[in-house]
């Protein structure tokens, strides 16, 4: 029996799990149900029987032992020996006693026997009377296996009859779900295969049971709803066909005329309209001229007439046949096509004329875009070589002042400039760097104006040797006025700093109109260079401020700082110091830190190098949103003769 039960798991390993089906599951549910109705109803029955039949046992054993109490009363009187014998053999012949013992009146055995030696269910023990005096005892063994032959029985008969309820309960149920559910599963899924496989006007048979006939019910209308999707898709597919085709032939078109032209014809072709013609709102004289096609072919008209001819061709068409659609170009109405037809039009064919005539005016439109982007593409590259031409760039030389430069705008141009005015005769350097709000065109034109003030500046300069100098906040003012003249009411601003760096007097004056505060790289006792902020000289923002403006000028006092030899002065825009790394950290402190570890006699074109290269590292994988605009400059007489490597190029 195991060999079998080992044999069968290793052929379910072997061969998998069977498939699950719904007759097997409810087969298996159903037997189960059976099952546990049957061992309740047995175990009741078994409790219950079991115990009426201790009942009776306990009943009869009295009843045999009362008898053959009084039975044994004369032999035992009588101390006959043989019928005792004869009478206790007469009782142990019965099924349920298995032992009885017979003592006289002095507990003496008189006699004993044993049937069986199996543990006795009941024991009892009565005394032997004879005219009320007591001459023995007799004492019984009485025995259930009557009882427990009788219990296994009905245990076997209830399995037999469990394992045949559960047979006819799996047989029934498969016929049954065969008959009422399998087949209509099986005529349910060969539709759907059908219909899956694209036969959309299948339809199920109707079902005699309510559910079968719902599902029915249900997958046909699932079909009839498929079958309109998929007609309403191939009526969309060919209609993308159609608008593909027009978008190709309309933006062929070179210009308004010829877009006007292949508009018609596409019009024409995929509509087949009877006529179809195109009415400007300007004068037909001018283009885009009228057209006019009849029957797929363009009709030449004179310009005078042109207008004529066209009502008078739709006139002999009905009303109700004749459509027109507005042809626009940024709300400015172009003119009117008109489509005449020998029937009344159907929706679909009418929205699809209304998206031949948005494709139009998004061809009108692009065409629009496509001129004023070419023109916005040059102006910008002429605004960007003019303001290239006005910063001083790596190619700036000086007698007195060794520079480093280092410029790169967010866009082609942008809002920050610089200039360096040299005045020989007094033996300074003027260095002035600026920043207008935002990036672009505009912010190009106010830098180039205030470029083209500071060149006449350094001419006057040049021409009036010492007596021509300026204060830093003299060329402050004559920016700011420069500011609110070009700037109008645009609102724009503009921060500023202006520095005089007088290299025979060792000294440095300052003006800052709200700009990033000058850096002093100045030598100290140890040898080093220290970093020092010049943060005197302070003015407003120039630009909307009416307190310093031409109009009303104020008394404003420059900020004199020492420059010993050997000092180096760092001017920046914010777009350096707010460049962000890829962790969100501006370049501010790193660029603190990279100053104050200059060497000493270092020329500015390797300090401004070594701080691009650190902003360039530091800004890897973060972000740049401001214009950037660097320069150091120093006294010739304090550069070490170093060749200075290239700066990087902006990313």
């Amino acid at each position: 029996m195991i060999l079998k039960i080992m044999e069968r798991i290793t052929l379910l390993a072997k061969f998998g799990r069977p498939e699950r089906t719904v007759a097997g599951d409810l087969g298996f549910g159903l037997s189960v149900l059976v099952t546990v109705a049957f061992l309740l109803l047995g175990t009741v029955n078994f409790i219950y029987s079991y115990n009426n039949d201790l009942q009776n046992l306990d009943t009869k054993a009295s009843e045999l032992t009362q008898s053959a109490t009084e039975v044994l009363a004369s032999p035992v009187w009588n101390i006959d020996d043989r019928e005792i014998q004869r009478i206790i053999g007469v009782f142990l012949q019965s099924d349920i006693i298995t032992s009885a013992k017979l003592v006289d009146e002095r507990g003496q055995v008189m006699l004993e026997r044993w049937k069986t030696r199996e543990s006795p269910r009941i024991t009892l023990t009565k005394p032997v009377e004879r005219n009320g005096a007591v001459i023995g005892q007799l004492t019984l063994q009485f025995t259930d296996a009557a009882i427990r032959d009788k219990q296994a029985g009905t245990i076997a008969f209830l399995g037999v009859a469990l394992a045949l309820a559960i047979t006819a309960v799996n047989v029934g149920t498969r016929g049954l779900m065969r008959r009422y559910l399998r087949d209509p599963l099986d005529r349910l899924i060969r539709g759907l295969d059908v219909i899956a496989g694209g036969d959309y006007r299948f339809q199920l048979p109707d079902a005699t049971q309510e559910e079968v006939h719902r599902i029915n019910k249900s997958v046909n209308s699932m079909a009839r709803e498929l079958s309109a999707r998929e007609t309403a898709l191939q009526d969309n597919r060919q209609r993308l066909e159609v608008l593909n085709t027009a978008i190709m032939e309309i933006f062929s078109g070179h210009d308004t005329q010829s877009l006007i032209d292949q508009a018609l014809r596409s019009t024409m072709r995929l509509t087949k309209a009877h006529a179809a013609a195109f009415l400007p709102t300007d004068d037909p004289t001018e283009t885009p001229r009228p057209r006019l096609m009849n029957h797929g072919q363009m009709v030449d008209l004179q310009p005078a007439l042109a207008v004529m001819a066209i009502e008078e061709n739709f006139a002999k068409l009905p009303k109700s046949c004749v459509h027109r659609f507005q042809l626009k170009s940024r709300h400015r109405h172009i003119g009117d096509f008109l489509l005449g037809f020998d029937a009344p039009l159907e929706p679909q064919v009418h929205a699809l004329l209304k998206s031949l005539t948005s494709l139009a005016t998004v061809a009108m439109i692009r065409q629009s875009f496509i001129r004023e982007s070419a023109f916005m593409t040059a102006e910008l590259k002429v605004a960007e070589s003019v303001q290239r031409a006005t910063l001083p760039g790596q190619k700036f030389s000086s007698l007195l002042a060794d520079v480093g430069f280092h410029y790169e705008p967010v866009l082609r141009v942008g809002g920050d400039w610089t200039n360096i005015i040299e005045h020989t005769d007094e033996g300074s350097i003027y260095a002035l760097m600026g920043d207008v709000t935002g990036h672009g065109i505009a912010q190009s034109m106010i830098t180039a104006a205030v470029s083209g003030a500071l060149e006449s500046l350094q001419g006057l300069m040049a021409m009036g040797g010492s007596s021509a100098a300026q204060e830093p906040s003299d060329i402050l003012q004559l920016i700011s006025r420069i500011v609110d003249k070009v700037g109008g009411d645009t609102n724009m601003q503009m921060t500023c700093v202006a520095v005089k760096l007088d290299f025979r007097n060792h000294k440095v004056t300052v003006a800052n109109a709200g700009h990033q505060f000058p850096v002093l790289l100045e030598p100290v006792k140890s040898g080093q260079l220290k970093a020092r902020a010049l943060t005197g000289g302070l003015l407003p923002i120039l630009g909307m401020n009416l307190a310093f403006s031409g109009r009303k000028p104020l008394t404003v006092k420059n900020a004199v700082f020492p420059f010993p030899a050997g000092s180096r002065l760092v001017l920046f825009t914010d777009g350096l110091v707010d460049g962000r790394s890829g962790a969100g950290k501006t370049f501010h402190r790193q660029f603190i830190r990279q100053l104050s570890k200059i060497e000493p006699g270092t020329n500015s074109a390797m300090i401004t190098s070594e701080i691009v290269s650190g902003f360039r590292k530091h800004t890897t994988g973060g972000s740049i949103k401001d214009d950037v605009c660097l320069v150091v400059i120093g006294s010739t007489a304090s550069t070490k003769p170093t060749e200075p490597p290239a700066p990087a190029e902006p990313s």
